[in-house]
């Protein structure tokens, strides 16, 4: 910026023309064959034990899959494609696959470093062991799906292809999962303005295993900062806002933020717009963010703020024995 103006360069392209290209690939995927998934937790976790043949609807993981009989965390291959990420690359050919996981809510995914890269093994119809498929599950993300379940998606590589011939694939192992539930911390008042702080005791740091205890003892509570940045007014009597905390040395899982009203219930005039999570192994500091839109704040000079978080973590074992149908890729 040079006396109060910006230089702006723009770069644009020339002579576009429409180009036909023809693509003739032959891949075989004839879809699930059978799905088993047995695990239990806590008594909160709950699925079926059969699946359906895949179909167009395999991409919705509980519309008709996962059912509310038994109290497992149920696992079952969703998606496979055969490929090479680069084209011009000599024996790339890898096995790409998602795994889709879900547990009974309130049960939910969690986070632990100690869980991250894992591996299934892959074979085929006739015997051979293509390799092992790894997975990254250091950052399991939950979604609420349908029938009270929560799920989440993996995707994992397997460097080679099936034999020449074979008709299925086999993806069988064991999945070291860390699952929790998700409990409400007290509700807290920043003032609606930027760069508002509040240090409060780390949610849950005085669990029990049964009742919850927001309230460490006296000499033994450890602190967190909770703060709001980026308020911003909108039309309409609006105001954007990101609410982030803060936690440094102490473990801790956030699982939300929640705004409410005077009587704590949560607002309905709001629009989650983005989150974000970060670590910093040297500190051991976690850091989260939820933006968010409200429509009207109507006077509203206060932010009543609470905090989902992820208690009781256990990590539990899944098995994980699928067949998925394939070919390779054919001359």
């Amino acid at each position: 910026v040079e006396e109060g103006e910006l230089q702006v360069s723009v770069r644009h392209s020339q002579g576009l023309r429409r180009h036909r290209i023809l693509i003739d690939h032959k891949a075989s995927l004839s879809g699930l064959f059978e799905g088993k998934e047995i695990k239990e937790f806590d008594g909160k976790c709950e699925s079926s034990s059969k699946r359906p043949p895949a179909s167009d609807d395999a991409a919705k993981p509980f519309s008709g899959v996962v059912k509310t009989e038994g109290e497992k965390v149920s696992a079952w291959l969703s998606l496979l494609s055969v490929g090479s990420r680069d084209v011009s690359a000599s024996g790339a050919d890898s096995i790409w696959m998602d795994l889709d996981l879900a547990v009974k809510q309130p049960a939910v995914f969690g986070d632990r470093a100690d869980v991250e890269k894992q591996s299934l093994e892959v074979s085929d119809s006739l015997g051979h062991v293509v390799g092992q498929a790894v997975f990254d599950l250091t950052w399991l993300s939950s979604g609420a799906g349908e029938e009270g379940m929560t799920w989440s998606r993996l995707s994992g590589e397997c460097s080679g292809l099936a034999s020449p011939g074979a008709e299925w694939l086999r993806v069988q192992g064991t999945l070291r999962v860390p699952v929790a539930v998700v409990r409400d911390g007290p509700v807290y008042e920043l003032p609606l303005q930027k760069e508002a702080e509040l240090q409060i005791p780390v949610p849950g740091r005085a669990d029990d295993g049964e009742n919850v205890h927001d309230v460490a003892a006296v000499g033994d509570t450890a602190n967190c900062l909770l703060s709001l940045a980026n308020v911003e007014e909108k039309e309409h009597g609006g105001v954007q806002v990101t609410v982030a905390v803060e936690v440094e040395g102490v473990p801790f899982d956030l699982e939300c933020f929640e705004l409410v009203d005077g009587n704590d219930v949560p607002l309905k005039n709001i629009e989650s717009a983005g989150t974000g999570h970060s670590f910093s192994p040297e500190d051991q500091k976690s850091s989260w963010y939820q933006n968010f839109k409200i429509g009207s704040i109507d006077g509203m000079e206060k932010l009543r703020v609470r905090l989902k978080y992820k208690a009781n973590m256990e990590t539990v074992d899944v098995p994980v024995d699928c067949k998925i149908g394939l070919g390779g890729l054919l001359p």
